[in-house]
Order: structure tokens, then C-alpha cells, then sequence
């Protein structure tokens, strides 16, 4: 079945652009357009739709009260907020209405890559045990400015790398992790990077972002704790769990975009705990005293006190801020990723970096590791790989501690 996409923008110039973008998708794409409010809204009375594309300025209706009338008479259909409006870090903020926010001008590349990647997430993102949690989150956590600055350059269509570094060049927390990442020993550059322009060259476009995002807003907390657990703590383990799942990708031949997928989904692996750590503490604290004392994983004891675990509250946010579905998909399994005839997923190999990760660090030992999961030991051949990869892992992280002198 054909997935249906209503438009609604005032300019029929702009409207007519999207009919004729949607010309090659229309095997599985069927558009609508309006050129208003009352007019969407007359549309989505007549026919359920899976994506609806609104600027913020439309006639008849505020924008934002016009998605929330969408929100309310389908529910399942993905929200996506197209506008030139000049707040766009408000807007980002208001994920109440819109599942993503994209800024005109945007490119029909763009525009058709977001609408694909929103789709191949809808599971995730029309969850409503995680829009219950969500919706009780004291507020969520704020896009940092210079991540909006970075990806609209990125998603031109001939970014300027070295504007990208000069953005990155004035903050200096930012710049400095930056260079520690890139000079540590998973990456195995010959010669020592100096230049944060040289870091993103190096890194690749989802790799920034993954960084940023990560060292904004785990990174450049206080290493102080959130009542009984170190933010510090948690944020050294997404990292070394990124560097791990690099490795680990990198052994098994994967292309060069898989293994930055693999080191991003690992940095932002808990970005759902960090989430639940700053803005739900007074539910998630107690929760952790109960992992502490009974025992077990925490994302078993999150399972069944919250209905949900942080995995699957990261892979929501990082779905509405723009990561790419593969990323979303591996937050959202890494405690039980699905493979298939063994095939080697961003998913599987976070799960193992991971598991591995807390394997050679243990800062906690109240803690009950969360093991690998038994399914995948009982493949025999698998069950090879992934002693080959602790093994790989296991390695690398003394070698670490050596240079570091630790």
C-alpha cells in the first residue's frame, strides 16, 4: 500500500515543488496538498494519512494549533514541521506537535531522505508507552546551538567543511573531545591531528554529530553525581563503547559509513538514561536504588516499572532529532538486537561493544551487568565471533589504559 503524505503551506509555488518531487516517489508515495489549515484538516476528515508536512505559517490556523488538531485526529500520522520561522531552537523544543523540524530552504534530497527515515522509525515513534514517559519529562533536553549551526551547513549540497571546523573552533570544550577522540587509539591515525578543521575532516558528517550531540549534552555536565550515579561515569562508558564498536566493525570489513554508524549508535547507546537521569530523577532514582538492592540489569528493572527502558526513550529523541533510521534502530535494540542468517548489524555490534565495555570498566559493582544476549550464544557460529570480539575489545582497552598510564 502506498504511504500517504499531506503538505499543507500557503505558497502554491512551494506546494506545486513538492508535487513534483513526489513524481519519483509516486510507486510508493501519494501526495495532498492545501494550501491551509481548513483545508488539511477538511483532508485528514476524509483519509488517514502517514506523514503531514506543515509550515508554521498557514492560513486559518496558528501552525502549531493546527498540528496539534493532527495530533489529536490521527495519532499515528508522523508530524513534520517545514518552515523558515527564525526560532528554530523553540521550535525543536516543541516536540509536543512535530516528530522533526525542518528548516526552508531545504533541498528535495533532504526533504525526501527525512520523510523515508521517519517512516522506516514509525514503530518507535507512535509507541505510546514511550510517549508516556516522554510527556512526563520535566523538559527535553535543549539542541545545543552549535549542532543546529553544523547540520544546516552538513546538509547542503557542497557543505564547507572548514566553516564547520571554524564553528567547532569556538567552543572549546567541544574542540578539545573532539581531538581526544580523534587521537585515541581506535583510530589509529599515523600523525597526531592538532586542528579541530582536520578532527572533521577525519571524522565523517554522522560521526560530528554524534559527537556533538554526545559531548553537548552527556560530556559537558558536571562529572558530580545525579544522586547516586556518576554522569562522568556514564559519559566515559557511550565513549569507550563508540571506540569499541568501531574496532569491532572495523575487524569485520564493514564500509567505511557502517563503521561511523556503529561508533555514533555507540556514544548516544544511553542517551535515553541521561534523559531519564536529569529530567525524571525523582521516578528514575528510586528505580536505580530498587536495581541496586534486587539485582538485575537496570534496563529489566526500567522495563517493568516504566513500561519502557532508556533505550527505547533514546532511539525516540534521536528519531525526532534527525539521526539516521540505522542509528535509531541500533539505540532501540541494544539490549536485544534481531539478527537475521548472521548478519553483522549496527544493532549487534553496539550490543557486544556494550556488554564488552562494561565487562573491562566496572565503576559500579552494585550493579548487574546486562549480558549478551542468550539468543545470540545459542548460534553456534556467532557465539565464535563474539568471543573474538571481547577478546578484540579486551585488548584495545588495555592498551588504552597503558598509554594513559592507568
Amino acid at each position: 500500500m502506498k504511504k500517504r503524505i499531506l503538505f499543507v503551506d500557503e505558497d502554491q509555488n512551494i506546494l506545486d515543488s513538492f508535487r513534483a518531487m513526489l513524481h519519483v516517489k509516486r510507486k510508493d508515495w501519494k501526495g495532498s496538498y492545501a494550501s491551509c489549515a481548513n483545508g488539511g484538516l477538511e483532508l485528514l476528515g476524509n483519509e488517514e494519512f502517514d506523514v503531514v508536512v506543515s509550515d508554521l505559517r498557514i492560513p486559518c490556523l496558528d501552525g502549531m494549533e493546527f498540528l496539534d488538531k493532527v495530533r489529536k485526529v490521527q495519532p499515528n500520522a508522523i508530524r513534520v514541521v517545514l518552515s523558515g520561522y527564525s526560532d528554530m531552537q523553540q521550535l525543536l523544543n516543541t516536540t509536543k506537535y512535530a516528530h522533526q523540524f525542518l528548516s526552508k530552504p531545504c533541498s528535495t534530497n533532504v526533504l525526501l531522505d527525512s520523510i523515508q527515515r521517519l517512516l522506516d522509525i514509525d514503530d518507535i515513534l507512535n509507541n505510546d508507552e514511550i510517549k508516556n514517559v516522554v510527556v512526563q519529562l520535566k523538559s527535553l533536553p535543549t539542541i545545543p546551538e552549535i549542532y543546529l549551526d553544523v547540520v544546516k551547513e552538513l546538509e547542503k549540497a557542497e557543505p564547507d567543511l572548514k566553516l564547520v571546523g571554524g564553528l567547532v573552533e569556538q567552543d572549546i570544550g567541544l574542540s578539545t573531545n573532539l581531538l581526544k577522540v580523534v587521537n585515541s587509539p581506535y583510530f589509529g591515525f599515523y600523525q597526531r591531528v592538532i586542528s579541530p578543521a582536520h578532527a572533521v575532516v577525519l571524522l565523517g558528517i554522522d560521526a560530528l554529530k554524534g559527537l556533538i550531540l554526545g559531548v553537548k549534552l552527556i560530556g559537558s555536565l558536571d562529572p558530580a553525581e545525579e544522586g547516586h550515579y556518576s554522569v562522568g561515569n556514564l559519559w566515559n562508558h557511550c565513549l569507550q563503547t563508540g571506540y569499541f564498536a568501531r574496532v569491532i566493525a572495523t575487524s569485520e570489513g564493514m564500509d567505511k559509513a557502517f563503521i561511523e554508524s556503529c561508533f555514533v549508535c555507540g556514544i548516544l547507546h544511553d542517551v535515553g538514561k541521561f534523559v531519564l537521569l536529569t529530567q525524571l530523577y525523582d521516578l528514575y532514582g528510586p528505580l536505580l536504588n530498587e536495581t541496586r538492592s534486587a539485582g538485575g540489569p537496570v534496563h529489566s528493572i526500567e522495563q517493568k516499572q516504566l513500561k519502557v527502558s532508556h533505550a527505547e526513550i533514546g532511539a525516540y529523541l534521536l528519531g525526532t532529532w534527525g539521526f539516521s533510521s540505522d542509528i535509531v534502530r541500533g539505540v532501540f535494540e541494544h539490549h536485544a538486537p534481531v539478527v537475521e542468517n548472521g548478519e553483522i548489524s549496527t544493532a549487534l555490534v553496539v550490543h557486544a561493544a556494550n556488554v564488552f565495555q562494561h565487562e573491562c570498566a566496572v565503576w559500579n559493582p552494585d550493579y548487574s551487568v546486562s549480558p549478551l544476549d542468550p539468543e545470540l550464544l545459542a548460534q553456534p557460529d556467532m557465539a565464535l565471533k563474539l568471543e573474538k570480539w571481547r577478546e578484540l575489545c579486551g585488548r584495545y582497552y588495555d592498551e588504552q589504559q597503558e598509554e594513559n598510564g592507568e
